[in-house]
């Protein structure tokens, strides 16, 4: 089994280092020529609100005051590629790398005051110490540049409780959240339902976001509220809102976006239209289930993170991780639909057993924008039965998709 999962994972590995490591593009040379123009650095990690977890594939940049725009770049990353632009005029700017280090080299002559930091929708702004190295950066929990955020509780899946772990809100011995320091709102006993109430005359949905829908949360009436929830996670996503949805919950992305994934079902049904709900649950328990990480970034990110007593990538592999607690019935996705396989972007596939089929190499994590927002979906969930402040190896990849 992890022969055919293995082979795939060197041809991305090789391809990684041709696109990232051998590059000779302008865009990744700096551009300030330090025999005329003396450098210096400005250096720091950064992290995750919990001050140890480090936060790879960042941008870190200064903004722009009235000097002419240039960026420099780390050798092996491009802002704009690697990761994200910012979304204001800039002078420098870097990637963090796997291990959340930055080393930005500036103008000398400039005058530094302040550095900023983007990871999908959090933000962060700090002064530029007289040392110019800033140390340990994490991300705060509260104020400006922390989204508003709401998790829907479920029966089999706890999300908030790999929030807590990574800064936002607290644990018990048990690592499990403990009651009022959630720094994000809890809408409990799966009831999805609450966020479509009117609540100072728009939709809760609106007013958050990235919204967390665990799985086993109640799933939809019958029409015609279903067609009127579709329509509202439709337009809450094209507005830049960002939908984290995992296992049995798949019907809010089926019933919302069925033209993007092309999940276990009715083959005759219209890739725009949505299949039955429920069909896709076909996924059967399999005694050892692996996940390959199919993108660098994370990859790279996963082997410079703890999961608890055990390595969240296998040492006899190059990019496999453990799934536990994968129970029957999960909802099983085939491909992305025709014509979307470059909207569609899949993390993780794994070889599974699903219905009739054995050994079947399908996405496991995948993750595609629709208007301004995105979607994250992933078959697999928590652990219910991990009753630690560790976080395991599928948690990690769920926690590293927070910050996309």
């Amino acid at each position: 089994m992890k022969k055919k999962l293995l082979s795939s994972a060197l041809l991305i590995a090789t391809t990684t280092l041709v696109a990232c490591g051998g590059s000779s593009s302008s865009n990744s040379e700096p551009k300030v020529d330090p025999k005329t123009n003396p450098a210096k650095s400005v250096q720091g990690q950064l992290t995750m609100p919990d001050g140890k977890t480090p936060l790879a594939d960042a941008t870190v940049y200064i903004a722009k005051d009235g000097s002419p725009t240039s960026a420099i770049m780390l050798p092996t990353a491009v802002v704009g590629v690697d990761c994200q632009e910012p979304d204001e005029e800039y002078i420098y700017a870097a990637c963090t790398d796997a291990e959340g280090n930055f080393d930005l080299a500036v103008d000398e002559g400039l005058e530094l005051k302040e550095l900023k930091a983007v990871k999908g929708k959090f933000k962060i702004t700090v002064p530029i110490t007289e040392e110019l190295d800033l140390g340990t950066i994490s991300l705060p929990t509260d104020g400006d540049g922390v989204p508003r955020m709401a998790v829907v509780q479920g029966s089999y899946d706890n999300i908030e409780n790999v929030l807590a772990k990574t800064g936002y809100g607290e644990v018990d011995d048990d690592g499990q959240l403990k009651e009022g320091t959630a720094a994000f709102d809890i809408y409990p006993s799966g009831d999805m339902h609450d966020l479509f109430t009117v609540d100072n005359e728009i939709l809760k949905l609106f007013s958050y976001d990235i919204v967390f829908v665990n799985c086993g949360v109640n799933e939809f009436n019958a029409s015609p509220q279903s067609e009127e929830i579709s329509s509202a996670l439709r337009e809450y996503v094209a507005n830049g809102g960002q939908l984290y949805v995992t296992d049995q919950a798949y019907d809010y992305v089926e019933q919302a976006f069925p033209e993007y994934i092309d999940f276990y079902g009715s083959d005759d049904t219209p890739i725009n239209e949505p299949e039955v709900m429920n069909l896709a649950q076909v996924g059967q328990t399999k005694p050892n289930t692996y996940g390959e990480v199919l993108d660098p970034i994370l990859l790279g990110a996963l082997k410079n993170m703890n999961c608890g007593e055990s390595v969240c990538i296998e040492e006899e592999s190059d990019a496999l991780f453990a799934i536990q607690g994968m129970l029957g019935a999960w909802a099983v996705m085939l491909a992305p639909h025709d014509g979307k396989e470059d909207d569609v972007k899949v993390w993780v596939q794994g070889e599974m057993d699903y219905a009739s089929e054995t050994d079947e190499l399908r996405p496991l994590t995948v993750s595609f924008k629709h208007g301004k927002g995105k979607v994250i979906y992933t078959s697999y969930h928590t652990d219910n039965s991990n009753n630690s402040k560790e976080l395991l190896p599928q948690e990690r990849v769920l926690q590293f998709l927070v910050f996309e």
